[in-house]
């Protein structure tokens, strides 16, 4: 170990020798869920078809929804967001001078329910439903630690 490292560690060590850490948080936090058992990717998170791919994915720790879209042919794609009532809440004309595409949906304003992307190139249409639930509020404790530096 060279003399600067030791300098460094022994400062450390003489400007906090021992800190107690303790927290205790409560948070409500709605989250996006594809499909019940939790999982990152399942047969329904993803849809092939002959002239296009998508996919869909939670932004972890947020209300966001990522879709991914992979378009080979080149063929025009319309992009819509309903709820479960089936009203549109969104709608997007991809033209066709692209190959892959990644669009990013903020559910933070949307209540509680299931919703569906749809994604169509004029012959083949293909739904994408995920949920937005609000989850109770949670405890978080961190416990306290002893961070000894030496």
């Amino acid at each position: 170990m060279n003399a600067s490292l030791r300098r460094v560690g022994l400062a450390l060590w003489c400007l906090m020798p021992t800190c107690l850490v303790a927290q205790t948080a409560y948070y409500e936090k709605p989250i996006v869920v594809l499909n019940p058992d939790h999982a990152d990717i399942a047969p329904s998170n993803v849809v092939r078809t002959r002239t296009f791919n998508a996919a869909i994915y939670p932004v972890i720790n947020s209300v966001k929804v990522k879709l991914a879209l992979e378009n080979p042919l080149r063929t025009s794609l319309r992009i819509r967001l309903l709820n479960e009532r089936g009203m549109v809440l969104f709608t997007d004309q991809l033209s066709r001078n692209w190959k892959s595409s990644l669009r990013n949906f903020d559910m933070s304003g949307m209540k509680d329910g299931t919703y569906t992307l749809e994604i169509s190139d004029g012959v083949n249409t293909q739904p994408l439903e995920f949920r937005v639930e609000s989850r109770e509020p949670v405890p978080v404790v961190v416990s306290e630690r002893v961070i000894a530096v030496r």
